[in-house]
């Protein structure tokens, strides 16, 4: 487990955690279908909301 230097106990802190996952699994997704299809994918992705910042 990698320490989480904000709280040192190894727990992520705060909602930026969500945020990463959702953007690594959409730019996941659209990798996978680039590579199914041979061909340059766009990544649409919906703004950040404040709570995230």
């Amino acid at each position: 487990m990698i320490r989480n230097s904000a709280n040192g106990r190894g727990r992520p802190t705060g909602n930026r955690q969500r945020w990463d996952g959702y953007a690594s699994t959409l730019v996941a997704d659209v990798a996978s279908r680039a590579v199914e299809s041979g061909a340059r994918e766009i990544i649409l992705m919906r703004d950040k909301p404040t709570l995230y910042a």
